[in-house]
């Protein structure tokens, strides 16, 4: 039997059958109840979003996938906009977590298998959490001012990651030339580019098959 792929934790529906906040004298702490559904909130804003586009998407659809009240949506978040913004602010962390361990690690690594490396862990992300992923890279920059923002704000912390890799393989590979600054932010628009016109193709295979020629790409870059 294949092995299964971890369910997505960014997003998707509260399903009718699952697990109910426990009520009356055993019931949550308030603060808890509501961050629980919150991350449910969260959870279906990305997941309507996903599927309908930003511009479809109403807070019906993510009150019906979250199972939580109107009244509670609007206890929380103002509007969709705060909700799915909260949630791509959300997701971002998840996204950047796993980066700093590469920057940190030992700088004796070859140049490619560094790039390699973190390229393969983000994809794999990217195939964990394929609503999430287009939330990010399609849907986010038309939600508005707030939205590009909170996109260009990505786009920066991606680039930093890359120029602060090539700086510590710098540090010990003086065969590795400087790069302008301009690279970092361009390898970000290569990678985006490419995994968003593959979340396009419905013909596309895996998104990890992208790993190589990325990697390719990169290290000519820098």
């Amino acid at each position: 039997m294949a092995p299964t792929s971890p369910a997505p934790r960014l997003s998707g529906a509260h399903p009718p059958d699952g697990a109910r906040l426990p009520r009356g004298r055993s019931r949550l702490p308030t603060s808890v109840a509501r961050s629980k559904q919150r991350e449910r909130m969260l959870r279906a804003a990305s997941s309507a979003v996903a599927e309908k586009s930003w511009a479809a998407t109403n807070i019906g659809d993510i009150v019906t996938r979250a199972r939580v009240s109107r009244r509670e949506f609007y206890q929380q978040f103002g509007d969709k906009q705060a909700c799915f913004l909260a949630a791509c602010e959300a997701g971002l962390a998840v996204f950047l977590s796993d980066l700093p361990a590469f920057v940190n690690r030992a700088v004796d690594d070859p140049v490619s298998e560094l790039l390699g490396d973190g390229i393969r862990v983000y994809l794999q992300t990217c195939s964990q959490e394929p609503d999430f992923t287009r939330c990010l890279l399609i849907e986010l920059p038309a939600v508005g001012v707030e939205g590009f923002a909170l996109h260009e704000t990505a786009a920066a912390e991606f680039a930093d990651f890359f120029r602060r890799a090539h700086g510590r393989l710098r540090e010990v590979h003086r065969d590795v030339a400087p790069a302008p600054e301009l690279a970092y932010r361009g390898a970000v628009g290569v990678v985006s580019e490419l995994v968003t016109s593959h979340l396009m193709d419905p013909a596309a295979g895996p998104l990890i098959d992208l790993a190589e020629p990325i990697t390719e790409l990169l290290r000519a870059m820098m």
